[in-house]
């Protein structure tokens, strides 16, 4: 009975695997009751299969999209995370200020800070976070209305550079390096901060943050290491992915299906990896000089690129 049921389980993998190759899928997650599972463990030669179903899909560029602020100043959009409904908040560093778009990239209002901001994050649908390292401070926002109004701040013991919500009204926060350790945090919406310090061999050096989309990884780019590490919640690094074609990472998001894009500054391109950090591709069409922030609308399979080669302008890239 056991080994015409293993004859049955290795047919069906074998079927699954078939489907799976002309999907052309990155990853493949199969789940199957105890008693099975108790039967498999028993089998060494059946294989392993893990991780889930995801197709690779095309990227292509859409357009450029020249924001026009509320007066002439010249703009640096140096973070950017889209809102529900598809409207826009970025981070404006030169200006000291966030400002607010409609899904179609036009004004609605603007938000004066009290120094210069270096990134901003979703807490829920109607809150943002802005991280102001000088004053190593997170001020918290409320867009209600088309309006933006202050609601708290949370000071960090650290120069606090990217955020990003982890869940639960918690940010994970990364910092500025400092002889050769970096540091990332879980701020609770108690204020109270957990630290995960990391060896990155550089000083000064810009970071930013993101997570995946189960709040279970962190990811931290680290542009002078020329790198993006991988972190669990527990502060424990996962793995340290770097290559030669890859300068000055900054911004770093996630899609729908988990894969990571970290943009390369210095090297005017953007990673694409999956989950566990394998490249699955390097995107250069469309890719501005000085791209900064990258940010994700999963509802639309957009993404858009900031840069500061053309600093009133974002590059809008589709997913298909």
């Amino acid at each position: 009975m056991a080994d015409r049921m293993i004859l049955q389980v290795n047919l069906c993998l074998k079927q699954i695997k078939e489907k799976f190759e002309e999907l052309g899928a990155v990853s493949l997650n199969l789940e199957v009751e105890s008693d099975i599972k108790i039967l498999l463990t028993q089998k060494s030669d059946i294989g392993r299969v893990s991780g889930k179903v995801t197709k690779e899909r095309q990227i292509e560029m859409e357009n450029v999209v020249k924001i026009k602020g509320p007066d002439d100043m010249t703009p640096a959009f140096i973070g950017v995370t889209y809102l529900q409904g598809d409207q826009l908040i970025l981070a404006d560093y030169n200006n000291k200020r966030v400002i607010l778009l409609n899904s179609s990239y036009q004004y609605i209002a603007c938000f004066t800070l009290p120094d210069n901001p270096r990134d901003v994050c979703v807490v829920d649908h109607q809150k943002v976070c802005v991280s102001l390292p000088l004053q190593k401070t997170l001020q918290f926002l409320c867009i209600t209305s088309g309006a933006i109004k202050p609601t708290r701040k949370v000071q960090t013991r650290y120069e606090c550079w990217g955020v990003a919500s982890a869940g639960n009204g918690k940010i994970a926060v990364s910092s500025s390096c400092i002889n050769g350790k970096c540091y990332w945090s879980l701020i609770k919406s108690t204020g109270k901060e957990m630290f995960y310090p990391f060896d990155c061999q550089c000083d000064l050096s810009a970071t930013y943050v993101t997570l995946n989309s189960s709040c279970t990884r962190v990811y931290i780019s680290v542009w002078r290491a020329n790198s993006l590490y991988c972190f669990d919640m527990d502060g424990r690094m996962m793995y340290k992915y770097s290559a030669d074609n890859l300068k000055k990472p900054f911004g770093v998001a996630t899609d729908r299906d988990d894969n990571v894009y970290v943009v390369g500054r210095g090297s005017n391109n953007i990673h694409q990896l999956t989950s566990d950090g394998t490249p699955i591709r390097i995107i250069t069409e469309g890719i501005p000089r000085g791209s900064m922030a990258v940010c994700f609308s999963n509802s639309l399979d957009r993404f858009l690129i900031t840069n500061d080669s053309i600093s009133d302008s974002i590059n809008v890239f589709r997913l298909k």
